[in-house]
């Protein structure tokens, strides 16, 4: 066995795409739970050639199997040069894209021409890395990706756990301000009231001292210059990219290996 058609074995196998007869059932499951998912994003189209998928998968003669298999591919080939930057419908062409390569693949393993599935796969995350990751073919990932993205996912920690210091360090210099300035209003109102003659105690409890201090806190971090670091929202995104970035070099290396 060639190790071109080793490596494509092996992507199949995690991707659950290798189509043989002890696992058809599971294959049908499989198309289903697409097909579903298709059919609730209102894409008829692709539905209707992964339908027929399922019924070449657990059709009796080989006519029949290339007949649906065809009407398949044709439905599926129109979604594969689409205009990466669009939308259709409410869709990501993005996602059509990498959907129609994932039944390309199961196309392709049926005909048991396993190098050219597990190509198939690999566009997956060259056209839309985080549909891949995320809702296609995690457990892909899981085993060929992830542990590429190791000093990604340290970097991410070590940003995070900064942030969240440098965070926490302005909040406390900022509270410190603001509780000095509730400390200093209640002495205040008690001096006044000491004046004036008033029998009345200024009594102010410590809990509406302390919530006093944090709403100030807030606005007083909110307007201080640390405030201007790196929000956790902004450094998700650029974990995101990264990760994104590293699958699709991954998936590039992975393809040329296959023979392009």
């Amino acid at each position: 066995m060639s190790i071109e058609l080793e490596t494509a074995l092996s992507l199949l196998k995690v991707a659950k795409i290798v189509v043989d007869l002890k696992r058809k059932t599971q294959q049908i499951n499989e198309i289903k739970h697409i097909k579903k998912s298709l059919d609730q994003l209102i894409l008829r189209e692709m539905g209707a050639a992964f339908e027929a998928i399922g019924d070449a998968i657990t059709a009796q003669n080989n006519e029949t199997k290339e007949v649906r298999l065809r009407f398949a591919e044709d439905n599926l080939l129109k979604n594969t040069s689409l205009d990466p930057s669009l939308k259709t419908g409410d869709v990501t062409n993005k996602y059509l894209m990498a959907r129609a390569n994932h039944g390309l693949a199961y196309i392709c393993a049926l005909r048991n021409d396993f190098i050219t599935a597990s190509k198939h796969l690999l566009r997956i995350f060259i056209i839309s890395p985080r549909d891949a990751r995320e809702n296609i073919l995690p457990e892909l990932y899981k085993q060929e990706f992830f542990p590429k993205c190791t000093n990604i996912i340290e970097w991410h920690d070590a940003e995070l756990r900064t942030l969240e210091e440098d965070s926490w360090r302005g909040i406390r210099k900022a509270g410190r301000f603001s509780l000095s300035l509730t400390i200093k209003a209640a002495g205040v109102l008690t001096a006044l009231a000491a004046q004036s003659g008033s029998i009345i105690k200024v009594r102010i409890p410590p809990h509406p001292i302390i919530k006093a201090a944090e709403d100030l806190s807030k606005e007083v971090w909110e307007r201080s210059s640390d405030y201007n670091l790196p929000s956790r929202a902004e450094l998700e995104e650029e974990f995101n990219n990264k990760i994104d970035n590293r699958c699709i070099e991954c998936a590039q290396t992975l393809l040329q290996n296959l023979g392009g």
